[in-house]
């Protein structure tokens, strides 16, 4: 698995990761979110709203790849 500092980094926004990390938030902990619970947290943690859309679809579609395994 991925972890969260490879998935920021790889769409451009690796400058969030002290956020996830001071959060205790990992990879793990964020395929397990529903879309309402990621939302929710990326709001709180991110606010710019142009990269925490970005962050949100790019976790979402890894949600929805792991679900369909």
């Amino acid at each position: 698995m991925a972890s969260i500092e490879t998935v920021l980094e790889n769409i451009g926004e690796k400058r969030f990761v002290p956020l996830f990390n001071e959060n205790e938030l990992d990879l793990e902990i964020i395929l397990r979110l529903t879309d309402v619970e990621l939302k929710e947290t990326l709001t709180e943690l991110i606010k710019p709203i142009g990269p925490r859309m970005k962050i949100f679809k790019e976790l979402q579609s890894l949600t929805s790849t792991d679900s369909g395994k």
